[in-house]
Parts: structure tokens; sequence; C-alpha cells
């Protein structure tokens, strides 16, 4: 397979395959080879074999292997799984656009890139058609991996016997040290163990997972007794995997290693297992902390017994879906007295009968199809008192009634709710998360409303008090915000595509401990609060997309990021100078800011993106002179017009300096012009018509000067890029110049230099011109020692 630039593909990071990776490197040749044979053309290959054979870890470790001969990576893990969730497979598909798309949008992703795409734990045909059938995105050449344990889904998609894989176990010494690596953290056993490990190892049958699994539980036994009486107890268990797969006592072998935990570690396995699987752990954390079951502890153990792992890029559990099996498995096997619903198996029934099971569920989950009706009051939940989770997601009860809810819940999660407000007497005073997103909500409560009018929905004393997560997002009706002085203790605020919503209540300065406030896209909102400075505790603020926000008021020092991209009425000058430890600022899009002062202020700044903000003048651009930001990775701006006479009409750039050892990069420049004639399809240039079709690129010309003398010159072809069209196409096409950091003339310009000059070196009629740099470590395969 070719090389395209010698660099990573740019949307993503290498994955954390495993801690100890043993026989890896002979299965990722094969396949590499399986994947990499035959023609250029777009082809699909399939990774099968039973649960825990270790496919997942194969398609990772190909995927780092192979990901930077690709244009785009996209990884879907748990497809199985999360297909499950409300717009599962809509979800994954778009994190597949975004991954493979320079704009993340469907309509804006013809330009087919060369991709590597792996669709991990797949078991029906139809999720493969759904993520698959966009052709247009997948360029000649890419390549498409599927593990899953039915070889009957790859067959009925058509792969031929020969382009799937089968991965054999581990034979007897790579599993033996795989043991080791967990139970003793060497190579080898300890002396003395040797004879009781290989004994232990020959239960697993060579799969991957169990040699973890079981090293791990051994790792905290020291005698040999010990290991002796352990040992015999795996040996003892019976296979009850209803399944049937021909390794057999994995279930009862996996469920000694769950009896091994305390009582506050199981009750949070089972929660993973049943709830949480491909999903945050920050919710999760705070409903157990709030239950006092001391879950940071008890995570850790989970993590070192290796029941459970943490996707350190997306902070999700993952689980192993031998190990989700076992731990659903328990839950089943409670009978009546079951503790936990993740469907609609039996929900109903157990509802109606809660007078004997009622004590003990602790958690359901219901996600219905928009619209669904359920045969049951809100009044079924009033005696389930150990009820601490419910998701009831797109559900239609037949009152609909809150009050009706245990007070216990410290998890509220309703999306799709048709109530219009809470009731007046609602009792959660112990809940800590509240999702009510794309429902028919208009307003919460309110604190401040005379007495006697409509809008005076107060709450009792106490109620939300606990409150840590409040999501009201894609709630079109939403007109007004909820006072905040009820929910003193909210660390996240989710708003997102409230359409309705025009301000947010005076009172949101009392949320000291709010980290977290997102509105993207309230395409109506027009003010903030003046004293969101008083918020101490923020540390992310997302305004992408409100487009009639025109002002920023001063934030509080403790902001990490700042998003307001696409915010086009924002004009009001920006001060920074306080924001010492903003890391991300993104300012994309903001075409009316004419001036931020305070840049000198960003010490910390890593991402500073500026692109498209079009009324920035180069008084301001002067403003970096002297500036260097020792910790910058990213950086886009657009050029400034100026005129010369002996230069003509030209972009002029000026950028601040990135640290001395890592300089910044020129990674592409967005050249917009060629005003459309829609009637002939044809392009104005200076008085000329040029047919649209035979014009597929200009030319383009960068300068330095000293004065009047040239100190650099490069004229480079920039080639029509459909993905980075403007929306107006009176501005014209869009020419991308790609650099990647790996250009020979022009790799250390802007290392050397922080103000350069680019026109067109054809005549050609550009309308705006974008940069993008980045820092020379970003840069996989290339000089990464560069050093000025």
């Amino acid at each position: 397979m070719r090389t395209l630039d010698g660099r990573l593909s740019s949307n993503r990071r290498p994955f954390n395959v495993a801690n100890h990776t043993v026989g890896i490197e002979s299965r990722v040749d094969d396949v590499t080879n399986l994947l990499c044979s035959g023609d250029d053309h777009t082809s699909i290959i399939g990774i099968q074999g039973v649960g825990g054979i270790g496919k997942t870890t194969i398609a990772k470790a190909v995927c780092n292997e192979l990901s930077n001969q690709f244009e785009a990576t996209s990884f879907l893990s748990d497809i199985s799984e999360k297909s499950k969730q409300p717009n599962g497979l809509a979800s994954l598909r778009g994190q597949l656009i975004s991954e493979i798309s320079e704009t993340g949008l469907e309509k804006d992703a013809p330009t087919m890139k060369r991709a590597l795409v792996i669709l991990d734990d797949v078991d029906r045909v139809d999720q493969i058609d759904e993520l698959l059938d966009r052709q247009h995105l997948f360029a000649a050449g890419s390549k498409i991996i599927v593990t899953t344990r039915c070889e009957d889904v790859l067959i009925m998609k058509g792969i031929e016997n020969h382009k799937i894989y089968k991965p054999n176990e581990l034979d007897e010494d790579e599993s033996l040290r795989l043991f080791s690596y967990h139970a003793f953290l060497s190579e080898r056993p300890l002396e003395g163990f040797v004879e009781l490990s290989e004994q232990v190892v020959q239960l697993t049958g060579g799969l991957p997972l169990e040699l973890e699994i079981f090293g791990s539980l051994f790792y905290n036994i020291r005698t040999e007794d010990e290991w002796e009486e352990m040992l015999v107890r795996l040996m003892s268990a019976q296979d009850q995997d209803v399944q049937g797969i021909q390794h057999g006592g994995i279930q009862e072998r996996l469920r000694i290693a769950y009896e091994e935990l305390d009582s506050n570690e199981k009750r949070i396995f089972l929660d993973i297992a049943c709830f949480f699987i491909g999903r945050g752990k920050e919710y999760a954390m705070h409903m157990w902390e709030a239950c006092g079951l001391h879950p940071s502890s008890a995570i850790e153990v989970l993590l070192r017994k290796s029941l459970v792992q943490i996707d350190s890029e997306k902070d999700e559990f993952v689980m192993h879906d031998r190990i989700r099996d076992m731990g659903r498995e328990i839950v089943i096997s409670e009978g009546v007295m079951r503790s936990r619903f993740w469907n609609e198996d039996g929900i109903t029934e157990a509802l109606q009968n809660n007078e004997e099971t009622g004590e003990r569920i602790e958690g359901i989950s219901l996600n219905l199809e928009e619209g669904g009706q359920i045969d049951l009051g809100t009044e079924a939940f009033e005696r389930l008192h150990q009820l601490r989770l419910l998701r009831v997601n797109f559900a239609n009860f037949e009152n609909n009634d809150f009050c009706h809810f245990p007070e216990d819940l410290k998890w509220l999660e309703w999306r799709g709710c048709p109530s219009e407000s809470l009731p007046l007497d609602c009792r959660f005073k112990k809940l800590s998360i509240l999702i009510l997103s794309q429902s028919n909500i208009t307003q919460l409560w309110n604190e401040s409303a005379p007495s006697g009018t409509q809008l005076n929905i107060k709450l009792e004393d106490g109620v939300f008090h606990g409150l840590k997560v409040l999501d009201l997002s894609s709630c079109a009706h939403l007109n007004s915000s909820p006072g905040f002085a009820s929910v003193p203790h909210l660390q996240k605020l989710i708003l997102d595509d409230c359409t309705s919503l025009t301000e947010l209540d005076e009172s949101l300065g009392c949320l000291e401990k709010l980290k977290f406030l997102s509105m993207r896209m309230c395409e109506n909102l027009i003010r903030l609060p003046d004293n969101m400075h008083q918020l101490l505790s923020l540390e992310n603020l997302i305004l992408g997309n409100c487009s009639k926000l025109s002002a920023i008021p001063k934030l509080p020092s403790t902001l990490i990021t700042l998003e307001a991209k696409d915010c086009t009425d924002l004009k009001m000058p920006l001060d920074f100078s306080n924001l010492t430890n903003l890391k991300s600022l993104n300012l994309q899009g903001c075409k009316k800011i004419v001036y931020c002062s305070g840049l000198e202020g960003l010490e910390s700044i890593e991402v500073l993106l500026m692109d498209g903000c079009e009324g920035l003048s180069f008084n301001f651009m002067e403003s970096f002179q002297g500036i260097r930001f020792n910790h910058l990775k990213e950086f886009s701006i657009t050029g400034s017009w100026s005129c010369f006479e002996t230069l003509g009409e030209v972009m002029v750039f000026m950028f601040p300096y990135g640290s001395e050892n890592d300089p910044l990069l020129m990674d592409y420049v967005h050249c917009h012009g060629h005003v459309i004639d829609y009637e002939s399809h044809r392009v104005h240039c200076h008085g000329h018509v040029i047919d649209y079709e035979s014009h597929r690129n200009i030319m383009v010309l960068i300068r330095h000067y000293a004065g009047d003398e040239v100190m650099f010159e490069a004229v480079k072809e920039a080639c029509r890029d459909d993905d980075n069209d403007l929306e107006d196409h009176n501005r014209g096409y869009c020419y991308t110049l790609n650099l990647n950091g790996n250009d020979e003339v022009t790799r250390q310009l802007t290392a050397f230099y922080n103000k350069i000059y680019i026109s067109t070196a054809d005549g050609s009629l550009l309308r705006r011109i974008d940069m993008k740099l980045r820092h020379n470590n970003y840069w996989a395969g290339v000089n990464n020692d560069l050093r000025l």
C-alpha cells in the first residue's frame, strides 16, 4: 500500500492496544497481508472468532500500523451494544462522517477520502449496511475491517471466505507469558508457581481474555495453598454459557472473578455491565458518589482485575462482551427479585407486581422509539424505593406525571418527555443527574416571578439541591431558563439547540461549582449574564453557532476552553487579558469581530483558531508582534487585504511564534475565489471568462519581505477543494494548498518569519485566504528533530 505523505491521519491518536501485547505482531501481519492483497479498489475483510480471542485488540493494532497510509481513519467500537441506544446507529454514522470528512457534515463529504474504517463487534448485517451505504465517502483504495463473532454476518454481506481472518488461540508459551504479566508483573512465573501457572493457563484454552482475567485474579494470591484452592474452584466451574461456545466453562470461571469483589464493587460492576458500556464515566461517578459507593476506589479495583477498561480519549467505560454477558447473566439469575432491567423484557410485569419485586429494583433503562407508548402510569414506579437510575427515553406513559417517581432517585433521564414543565410538588432532593433533552419543556421552574403569575413555578426547599448535571439540549420550546439558586452544586449545564431561548437568568452567577456550560446552536440567544466572571469553577464555555449573540461578558480566569465558532453577530471587542489558563480558543467564522485585546495574557494557549474572522485588520495582527506562545500547537487565521505598489493586491498574514524548540509549520492554505456565473457555469477572473471544468487549480505565490527585499519566495499549485467551499458561492470556490508540514520549500518559513504575503501568480481573483499552522511534533514520520 502506498504511503500518502508520511504522517499519521490527523483525526486520531494511536490506540492504546493493551497493557501487555503477546503474539500480536504475527496476527497484525496476517490481517495486513489480507487487507493489502488484490487491487487498489475499496475492499472489506472480516475478523471472526469467539468472544475473548482478541478480535478488537488485533483491529486496533492494525489501525495503528496502517493509519499513516490513509487520509482518514475511523474506529467504531461496540456497534452491537451502541446500536441498541436511542439513535444508536445514527450516532455511529455521525461519528464515521465526522472522522473522515473535513467538515464533519455528510452533505459536505463528497470528496471521497481514502479511508481506513473499522466496524467493531457487529452482530447484524443491517448494521454494516446502515453504516456503509454512503459509498461517496470512500475513495479507491479505502479499506474496511469488520470484527464479529458471527461468521454468517460476513457471509451475508458477501465477504468471501478467503477474506475472513480467524485468529488462533495463543500457544502455550504465549499464554504463559500473558498470564504471567498479569499475575506476577513479569514475563515468567515466580519460582514455586510455574506448575500451578501452567495448570491455570491450560484451563483458558489460550483465550487472551481469560488469561488477563485469571492473571489479575491470582495477582493478590501469594501462597501456594491459596493458589491451589482457587485452581480447584476454576476447574470445578461448570459451563453455563447459554450460547454453547466451544470454550467450556467461560462464564462460570469469569464469575469467580466477580465473586471476589466487595459489595460496592459488585454493584458498580453490574451497573456498568447493564447501563454504562460505551457511555461517559463522569455522570455515573456522580450517581455512585451520591449513593455512597466510593466509586473511585471501586473503579481502580475493577481496572486492576481487568473487568472493565476506560477509553482514555473519550473517558467512556469499555467492557468486553464476554464480561458484559457474565454480568447480565448474574442479574437475570436473580429471577423475580431482579435488580436491573436494561431493555423492555420483563419490565412491564415487574412494575405491575412491584409489591413483591419493588424493593430490589435499582436501575431501569428503557430506550423506546420516539413517541413509544407504555401501558402503565408513572405511579407504577412509586414503590420502587431502591431505584437509583431511571431511563425512560421517548416513553409516553398514561399520565406522564413526575410526582410518582421515587424521591431517592439519583439519575432521571427522560429524553422526549411530553410534559411542558416540572410539577410544583416534585420531590427530587437527592437527584444528581437530570436529562430532559428533546422534550416539550417550556420552563422548568421560576424563582423570581411575582406571586400569582402563570410563571410562578417555585420549588420546595431542598429540591434539586444535589443536582450535578442538567441537560436540556434540543428542547426547542424552552423559552426561558430556570433560576439557578435552587441548584447550588450544579457542575454541568447543557442547553445546546434550545432555539427559543433568548437569555439566561442572572442567577447563573451564583453557580460557583459550575465547570461546563454549553449553549451550542442557540440561534436566538442574544445576551449572556454580566456576572459570568463569578463562575469561579467554569472551565468550558461552548457557544458555537449562536448567530445572534453580539457580546461575551468578562469571563473567569479558570476558563480552559472557549468555543464561539460561527457566532456571526459577535462584534464587541473581546478582552482575554485575565484568561491565563485558557488552552483552546475557537473564534472561527466570527465575521464581525474587529479586535481582540490581551492576547499576551494567554500564557497556556495551545489551540488558537481565528480563520473566518474577516473583520480583523492588519493592525490587530500586528498585536502578535513579539508574542511567543510556548505551548501553541494549532493556529489558524484569515489574511488581511493590503495593496502595495510593487506587490499589487495581496493578503498579509502575521502570526505569533510557537516555542523555539517546537516551531509552527504550515499545514494548509485555503484560497477562496472565482465568482460563479450560475447561468453559464463559468468563472469570471479579472474580466476573463474561464471554463470551470478546465480550471481545476490556481498558482499561489508566497513571499516574505524585509523592507523591499524578497527574503523568501515560492510558487505552489492549489487544487479545487469542494470540501471547504464557503456556503456563499458568490465568494467563489475553494482552492487548497496542502503543505502538511513536509513541504521542502516552505517547511521552515513560518519557523523563521511571522509575517508573510500571499497572492496568486496566475492572476486569479481571490476573495479570502485562510491559513492553518501546526506545531512541528504534530507531524509523524517527518523530521521531528528540527531545532531552530
